[in-house]
């Protein structure tokens, strides 16, 4: 609702993003281009804004799109804004970033097994 809201004001007449996408698109982006990053702070992407940037986040994956950081996610995960409109509105460019964080996902899933198999990692 609130998107189309901000459409309307910016008689903006394109496709409307599904919900999620925007989310995915950031948080796969972040996850696989800032991989050893997100190693080190255990995935903890808050940890990860605060250590690269210095700022404190304490909103989860489950709330990127509802938080005011929301464009620092996508900074450091997509790097422009180019390419961030690019993944929202291209499915094929969306097919290999799905395939991509699929992989980054089971190279960390298999590397956190390897050194704590009791550790948590969330997709």
């Amino acid at each position: 609702m609130y998107a189309k809201f901000v459409a309307d004001l910016l008689d903006y007449r394109g496709p409307m993003i599904k919900d999620g996408m925007a989310d995915f698109v950031a948080y796969a982006s972040l996850m696989i281009n800032r991989m050893s990053a997100f190693e080190k702070t255990q995935l903890n992407i808050s940890k990860l804004i605060n250590e690269e940037m210095g700022i404190i986040s304490r909103l989860t994956h489950a709330s990127i799109s509802t938080s005011d950081k929301y464009p620092i996610y996508v900074f450091l995960g997509c790097h422009t804004a180019e390419k961030y409109f690019n993944l929202l509105n291209n499915k094929n460019e969306q097919e290999l970033l799905r395939e991509k964080k699929r992989v980054a996902y089971t190279k960390l899933l298999h590397e956190a097994m390897k050194t704590n198999p009791y550790r948590h990692v969330s997709a």
